[in-house]
């Protein structure tokens, strides 16, 4: 439960990131867009390029 509300059954919160990441990818076509996150190994079975450490990216 987050904030009161439950998480459907079969929605995975990767997935909703992951399709995100595609439209802003669509949106801003020619910028790198990165995914900053604790979990890479669900991320990179999806996304070998954007998903990183969130402690290992560098500005």
């Amino acid at each position: 439960m987050l904030n009161g509300y439950e998480r459907p059954k079969g929605v995975d919160v990767d997935m909703l990131v992951l399709a995100h990441l595609r439209i802003e990818r669509v949106k801003y076509q020619g910028r790198r867009i990165l995914v900053a996150t604790k979990n890479l190994k669900d991320f990179r079975l999806f996304d070998q390029k954007d998903a990183m450490n969130w402690h290992e990216i560098d500005f």
